[in-house]
C-alpha cells in the first residue's frame, strides 16, 4: 500500500516536471524575442533618427524625438534584462528536466519485473520473479 502512495506521488511529480519544464521553455522562448525585439527596434530608431537629423535643419525635433524612444528602448533592455530571465529560465527547465528523469528512473525501478529478461551484454536469456 505504501508502495502505491510513494509510486503515485513520483507519478505526480514527473507530470508536474514536465509541465514546468514546458513552461520554462515558453518562458525562454519570450525572453528570448523580447530582447530580440527591444534590442532591433532601439537599433532601427537610433539609424532613422540620426539620418533624420543629418537631413535637414527642420527634421532635428523629430529626430530627437526618434532618439529618446531609442534611448527609452536601450533602457528598457537594460532594465529588463531579458538575457539573464532566459539563461535563468533555460536552467530551470533542465533542472525540471533531470528531476522528470530521476522520476521515471525510480518509477521503472519500483516497477515489478517479471518474465524473460535479455541480458544486453551477451545476450543470454534469463527468467525474472519467475
Amino acid at each position: 500500500m505504501a508502495d502505491d502512495v510513494v509510486g503515485s506521488q513520483v507519478a505526480g511529480l514527473r507530470v508536474e516536471c514536465e509541465e514546468q519544464a514546458r513552461k520554462n521553455r515558453f518562458r525562454r522562448q519570450f525572453w528570448r524575442f523580447t530582447h530580440a525585439a527591444l534590442g532591433l527596434l532601439a537599433a532601427v530608431l537610433a539609424g532613422i533618427s540620426g539620418a533624420t537629423g543629418l537631413s535637414s535643419a527642420d527634421a532635428r525635433i523629430p529626430a530627437a524625438v526618434l532618439a529618446l524612444i531609442s534611448a527609452g528602448l536601450g533602457a528598457a533592455i537594460t532594465f529588463l534584462k531579458p538575457e539573464v530571465h532566459q539563461q535563468a529560465a533555460h536552467a530551470r527547465r533542465r533542472a525540471y528536466l533531470a528531476l522528470e528523469v530521476e522520476a521515471r528512473f525510480g518509477l521503472a525501478q519500483a516497477a515489478p519485473v517479471a518474465g524473460p529478461y535479455l541480458w544486453p551484454s551477451t545476450g543470454a536469456c534469463w527468467n525474472v520473479g519467475g
